[in-house]
């Protein structure tokens, strides 16, 4: 079922019966050569697949009947992975979203900061991005869509984390990244900050420190704001034994 064709519907049909139309359906005839006949697999976004067989191919619209239903076949990650990248200018964030999502993030909090040089999310950028959260979670198997919240001030945010592990990285911090999750013993969430391209300002490292927030430096090299965070989540899947 691995070469099998994904789709995504945000619920799988209780009749068993399966519709896929617009840009899918189109995709599905003129770039896979889907017929009747030939596998797919729809995902719900919650952890449900179904694989199904083409009843009826045309330009516009795949009909197909299901034929098992199932937990989704790759399991998450044993750690919750929520990551709060500060929100960065042209395809850094969609690329930062979309890697993410490939390794397994829970949760996304675009966060405005101090130094972010883009401030505005209409709700354009936001459906933008949940087809981009979307079509990376199909294309790499993932049954789970990351929650995608709205963009939310820095200060409003760190008040607010109680459970797990929150770490706020940033250039300046004693302490790397390794010996802070070394230190930490077994957690079941990690909530992960990172700044935007300039930075994030002193007196946001010193009010994250006041909430209980674990400053980290993520290596000698200062990090681009689309790097930062892919580094925080695979150490965090090594960490746990997912890697």
């Amino acid at each position: 079922m691995s070469d099998t064709p994904r789709f995504h519907l945000s619920s799988i049909p209780p009749d068993g019966l399966v519709s896929l139309e617009g840009p899918e359906a189109r995709h599905a005839v003129r770039v896979l050569r889907l017929g009747a006949g030939d596998a797919l697999c729809v995902f719900d976004g919650a952890g449900r697949e179904a694989l199904c067989r083409v009843t009826e191919a045309a330009r516009g619209r795949i009909l197909a009947r299901v034929e098992s239903e199932h937990e989704a076949r790759h399991p998450e990650p044993a750690v919750r992975l929520c990551f709060y990248p500060s929100l960065s200018k042209g395809e850094r964030f969609s690329w930062t979203l979309q890697k993410l999502c490939e390794l397994g993030a829970a949760e996304i909090t675009p966060v405005l900061s101090r130094r972010c040089v883009v401030r505005d999310w209409t709700e354009q950028k936001a459906l933008r991005h949940r087809r981009i959260l979307t079509e990376a979670a199909r294309q790499s198997g993932r049954g789970h869509l990351p929650v995608l919240h709205g963009l939310t001030p820095l200060e409003t945010l760190l008040p607010r984390l109680r459970d797990g592990i929150t770490l706020f990285c940033h250039e300046t911090a004693p302490i790397g990244l390794k010996q802070t999750l070394d230190a930490s013993g077994a957690f079941r969430a990690a909530h992960v900050f990172t700044g935007p391209e300039g930075g994030y300002a002193p007196e946001e490292a010193a009010r994250a420190l006041e909430c209980g927030a674990r400053p980290v430096r993520m290596g000698n090299a200062v990090l681009r704001c689309e790097t930062a965070p892919l580094t925080a989540a695979a150490a965090l899947l090594y960490a746990a034994g997912q890697l």
